[in-house]
């Protein structure tokens, strides 16, 4: 079994904002030379989550809705009070209100999505897209994409 690793870094433009990566993870694949088995996206944050879904304004719109409207930026979160926090978890001066976004995350899902291979392809249904979504600030992210296989 083959197996090759490979971090694509992808900016995010806003705090709850919806990417689609399926296009920069078939090339990683169709780069593998792998043709058949599966493939792993995976976000190195916990303000972010990989999901598979629709690519539709109408239903982004309303996920972004969702996740705001269950747990809102301006909302009171023990996370975001420094004063009782361990220090031990904070990231010195460069640490974010962020609570929200955390909370956010739980709820949109995933870190990882596996997807199955086959001929090279990604096994998605017509519809399905790979998304990235940024939960907090706008930032570089770093997506682990790990294709495994024959």
């Amino acid at each position: 079994m083959k197996i090759v690793h490979t971090t694509l870094v992808v900016e995010t433009g806003a705090a709850v904002d919806i990417r689609n990566i399926t296009e920069p993870v078939q090339k990683v694949v169709a780069q593998s030379g792998i043709q058949n088995g599966v493939v792993t996206v995976y976000v190195r944050h916990t303000t972010a989550a990989i999901r598979i879904n629709e690519q539709e304004d109408g239903f982004l719109k309303d996920l972004k809705r969702l996740l705001t409207q269950l747990v809102p930026e301006k909302g009171e979160y023990q996370h975001d009070d420094f004063a009782t926090r361990d220090p031990g978890t904070m990231h010195g001066s460069e640490e974010r209100c962020n609570g929200h976004a955390h909370l956010q995350q739980i709820i949109a899902g995933n870190t990882s999505e596996t997807i199955p291979l086959r001929d090279g392809q990604l096994l998605l249904g017509e519809w399905q897209k790979i998304l990235l979504i940024e939960l907090s600030d706008p930032r570089k992210r770093e997506v682990v994409i790990t294709v495994m296989g024959e």
